[in-house]
C-alpha cells in the first residue's frame, strides 16, 4: 500500500542522510549518478536537462527494456500528453519487479509537469542499488 506521508518521509529505503539531501531539493550529485547509471545501461548519452530528457518516458522505458528485454512492450513515442504518461507508468510499473519499494518511487505528476526531479532521482537510485 502506497501511503502518500510515508513518501514525504522516506526512513527506509534509503539512509537518513540521502533522504535529508533530497528533501533540500536538487542534489546535482546524485542526479549525475542516475543519468551514468541510464547512460551505462542504455548505451547512449542524455543530452540537456535531465527532466526534459526523461519528461516523455521513452528513455525510462528503454532503460527497462535494457535490464529486462520485452518488459515494456510497446513504448509511445507519441507527443501527446496521455502517451508520454503512459510510458511513465509503464515504467513506475515494472519497478517492484526490479525490487524498488513503492516508498522510493515517484508520481507520473512529478515527472511529467518536472514538478519535483529529485523524487524522480530516487527510484534511478533505488534500482541501480537493486541491480547490483
Amino acid at each position: 500500500e502506497d501511503n502518500m506521508a510515508d513518501r514525504d518521509n522516506p526512513t527506509y529505503g534509503l539512509s537518513a542522510e540521502v533522504a535529508s539531501k533530497i528533501a533540500s531539493k536538487s542534489d546535482p550529485g546524485l542526479e549525475a549518478e542516475a543519468r551514468a547509471f541510464i547512460e551505462a545501461r542504455i548505451g547512449s548519452k542524455i543530452a540537456g536537462d535531465f527532466g526534459d530528457a526523461l519528461n516523455d518516458g521513452t528513455v525510462l522505458c528503454k532503460l527497462a527494456n535494457a535490464i529486462k528485454p520485452g518488459c515494456i512492450r510497446k513504448v509511445n513515442s507519441s507527443k501527446l500528453a496521455f502517451k508520454k504518461m503512459e510510458n511513465i507508468g509503464f515504467f513506475l510499473g515494472v519497478l517492484p519487479g526490479f525490487g524498488v519499494k513503492a516508498v522510493d518511487s515517484f508520481q507520473t505528476v512529478d515527472l511529467y509537469e518536472k514538478m519535483n526531479i529529485p523524487q524522480v532521482v530516487l527510484p534511478l537510485l533505488a534500482l541501480k542499488r537493486a541491480l547490483k
